[in-house]
């Protein structure tokens, strides 16, 4: 080739490198494309994984609502199946239920009379069939139970004796003659066989005139209930005696919250009395707060003994004696003492007061005290306005100072009359309910009721009355009693209570063995339940098969004590007695003798004393 030819040749790259060059980015864009691929798709799988999951708790948020809401309609299902039972034993199936004007009546038992409108709505639901109705009056908070004695009432209204109004509004019964409208409910209430009840009397109690009414409560309550339909807890129960009506709060009732009092054997319990559950009270408070009283000033007293050592540990040292511009100060102490101690006169008079206060026989607080400087026509107070005024400023700047530590500031200690609660505020003479101040309408009905109870028991003698007047049922005497005692012992009734029971019932249980009735511990019993009435007596001993003993007479009858020969100086009005307690058992004659003439010759009091009572 020539030279020329070759300056203008230029030789071409071999193809390979451009192809590798093309292929090395076609490689790293497949890889790009790759991975871009893999990451959308993974976030594509992410975002559905997110929206199933959002689906499934949506899913699962809607089962525990449909789960919640199945239980609670389940709930109200069951409440209202439950209500609807409670309101099917309330009230036996009968509907009734009357908004009424309440009107005085005269009425001495707890029976409601309604208007005719309500017999025509609960005979056709059968009412009637389930027995003597009750129905439950309320105002407000207010309730009560009563029965019902007929349908004769006006329409819109009802009747409402004076006791029903008193377990009702209580002290307020005035308010019901301001009170429109009262609700009047059919409630059925079961009769149970045996119940109890647990009574507190108010005020007082069972006292008048400072005296202990002696009350037969068992055969009263019995009297009273006895035209009662229902009884119920937070009833307030009248009852007279002796020309006194007392009140008794029902505090408890069981098996329930209200019984039927018809053909009910009823236990009563009785509390103290108001008046004595508020002195009661009193005792425990007043001894916790002379408890709480001792334990503060045990306190204090701790306090203030280490704040005097606190004092005393921190008082500068004492000057030496023969130091100059000191002067010696000499505190005369309330209880004639004296101590002193040297201060430089440059120094506060708080060096002095902190010294007072470091005594451990007087434990001074701050205030509680000033230190006086006194002679013929000088008088002179130190304290804590002082404190910051050195010795010399004061005016205690001589070589010796006397001062007297008087007491001051104080806090005088309350009595313990004022001091916390007192006792509650309850009637004088057991609340009787004609000296209340009620509405003119609701005291007529009161009285009139009170007169008819009043009436009933003047016509009704009580059974020791019936026993009193009646000379073939007077008390047994003598051997006779004896007779009877050795019986109730001989039955394995204790001595204490066989001598109460044969004072009480020993006429009757005689009556009761002269007609073949020997078991004299059941007859005993049955006079106690029926408070001595013969007839009742025999009645129940028959009805339940009670074997007669129509046999001949026991030839050997129980061994019978020999009296013991009267001492010198027994008295002659107790001879009958003290021979009816030696036929008893009882021969101490001196002893018998004063006994008797403690308890006023109240024979049962003493034969309770012999055997042991309290």
């Amino acid at each position: 080739l020539k030279s020329s030819q070759l300056i203008g040749f230029a030789p071409r790259p071999p193809s390979c490198c451009a192809m590798d060059f093309d292929l090395g980015r076609a490689s790293s864009r497949a890889k790009r494309e790759q991975q871009q691929r893999r990451e959308a798709a993974r976030k594509k799988l992410a975002e559905e994984k997110a929206k199933q999951a959002r689906l499934d708790q949506a899913a699962r948020d809607i089962a525990d609502r449909a789960e919640a809401l199945a239980a609670e309609k389940a709930a109200d299902e069951d409440r209202a199946r439950q209500h609807a039972l409670e309101v099917e034993r309330r009230t036996g199936g009968v509907s009734f239920t009357a908004s009424l004007r309440p009107v005085p009546t005269t009425r001495a038992d707890d029976k409601l009379i309604l208007p005719p409108s309500a017999l025509a709505s609960l005979e056709p639901q059968g009412a009637l069939d389930l027995g003597p109705m009750a129905f439950t009056v309320q105002i407000g908070e207010y309730q009560t139970n009563a029965g019902v004695a007929e349908f004769t009432a006006e329409e819109g209204v009802v009747g409402i004796p004076p006791k029903v109004a008193l377990s009702l509004m209580k002290d307020n019964r005035s308010e019901l003659s301001s009170i429109g409208q009262v609700a009047v409910s059919f409630v059925r209430i079961d009769r149970c066989p045996k119940a109890s009840a647990t009574f507190q009397p108010r005020g007082k109690g069972f006292h008048r005139d400072g005296d202990v009414v002696n009350i037969d409560l068992k055969a009263v309550l019995e009297r009273t209930l006895t035209t009662h339909t229902c009884l119920s807890r937070g009833d307030w129960l009248p009852i007279r005696h002796d020309g006194v009506t007392y009140e008794l709060k029902v505090v408890e009732i069981t098996p329930e919250a209200a019984i039927m009092v018809v053909n009910t054997d009823l236990e009563i319990t009785l509390m103290p009395s108001e008046a004595a559950e508020a002195e009661r009270v009193a005792k425990e408070e007043a001894v916790k707060r002379q408890y709480e009283k001792a334990v503060a000033a045990a306190q204090a007293q701790a306090a203030a003994a280490e704040r005097c050592r606190q004092k005393g540990e921190m008082l500068a040292p004492e000057p030496s004696e023969g130091e100059p511009n000191v002067v010696r100060v000499l505190l005369r102490l309330p209880g004639g003492t004296s101590v002193s101690r040297r201060f430089r006169r440059a120094g506060n008079l708080q060096l002095v007061l902190d010294f007072a206060e470091s005594l451990q026989e007087l434990c001074l607080s701050e205030g509680s005290y000033v230190l006086v400087q006194s002679w013929p026509g000088h008088r002179a107070e130190f304290d804590q306005t002082l404190a910051s005024k050195t010795l010399q400023d004061v005016g205690l700047s001589g070589r010796q100072e006397a001062l007297h530590l008087q007491r001051r500031g104080e806090e005088t200690e309350e009595t313990e009359a004022d001091d916390g609660p007192q006792p509650m505020d309850v009637d004088s003479e057991g609340a009787p309910l004609d000296d209340r101040t009620v509405s003119s309408e609701w005291t007529r009905a009161d009285r009139e009721a009170t007169a008819q109870v009043d009436q009933l028991l003047a016509a009704q003698p009580s059974p020791e009355e019936a026993l009193a007047g009646n000379p073939e049922m007077e008390r047994l005497r003598g051997q006779d009693l004896v007779e009877v005692f050795n019986l109730l012992r001989g039955s394995g009734v204790p001595p204490q209570q066989a001598a109460g029971l044969s004072q009480k019932w020993g006429v009757q249980l005689r009556e009761l063995g002269g007609m073949g009735f020997t078991d004299w511990v059941r007859n005993a019993e049955l006079l106690q339940k029926y408070q001595g009435r013969l007839v009742r007596v025999v009645n129940a001993l028959s009805e339940a098969g009670v074997d007669v003993d129509m046999g001949v007479e026991d030839p050997s009858p129980p061994p019978q004590p020999v009296p013991a020969a009267t001492e010198q100086g027994a008295k002659p009005k107790f001879d009958d007695k003290l021979a009816e307690l030696a036929g008893m058992g009882f021969t101490d004659t001196q002893r018998n003798t004063a006994l008797l003439e403690k308890y006023q010759g109240r024979l049962e009091r003493v034969v309770n004393i012999l055997c042991g009572a309290d």
